[in-house]
């Protein structure tokens, strides 16, 4: 499965010990419904640039998004997801093989909705450990320290801003309302509706 796409991306799978780390949509992606927003997370990553190959694209992500580097680490298994959620094991001839490879669709227009993304997208997933502690830049507002379970929780589930700050932690740059809902979108919806429960050992 090698489908023409429209852009490139590469995402992390950042663990430290039980936390999962996230970032947090930009203000023009919430959703405002009921007097509340509903914020998405995702994982750190980005699109890769012309002439990017995605390890490139995923350190200059990550030193944008947190202001630190990263060492990535490459994969035993390299799996394939198609759009209905199938994995299979696929050969990846490269030295530093992702974790995944995934299609997906998007839109380039905050807030659209999901029936009318139409552009595609090939996504490389990868584990990665930090070199520092990272911080919120100018890219995102926040980041969210949560249990991977958690998140598998939530994907189903949207949780109160109170909730998500009891079961993990917050980093913010641009103040989260109060009154906010979160749900995970894109790389850790589709990599926990495909594998569960994961932890950075299956690197």
């Amino acid at each position: 499965m090698d489908l023409e796409v429209d852009s490139e991306g590469t995402a992390f799978l950042i663990f430290d010990k039980s936390f999962s780390l996230f970032a947090i949509s930009k203000p023009n992606y919430w959703k405002h419904q009921d007097n509340s927003e509903l914020i998405s997370y995702s994982c750190v990553g980005g699109k890769l640039e012309e002439g990017e190959s995605a390890i490139e694209a995923g350190k200059r992500e990550s030193y944008e998004e947190l202001g630190i580097d990263v060492r990535i680490h490459s994969s035993k298994v390299t799996y394939l997801i198609d759009f209905q959620l199938n994995k299979q094991v696929i050969e990846f001839n490269q030295s530093i093989k992702p974790f995944a490879i995934y299609y997906t669709k998007f839109s380039e227009k905050p807030g659209e909705d999901s029936e009318n993304w139409s552009l595609l997208g090939r996504v490389y997933v990868y584990f990665p450990s930090l070199l520092g502690d990272p911080y919120p830049s100018s890219e995102i507002p926040a980041l969210l320290w949560l249990k991977w379970e958690d998140m598998l929780f939530n994907i189903s589930n949207p949780m109160r801003f109170n909730e998500i700050l009891s079961k993990g932690r917050i980093i913010e740059k641009v103040e989260i309302p109060n009154n906010s809902y979160f749900i995970p979108v894109m790389t850790p919806e589709i990599i926990g509706k495909v594998f569960g429960k994961i932890t950075g050992n299956l690197k």
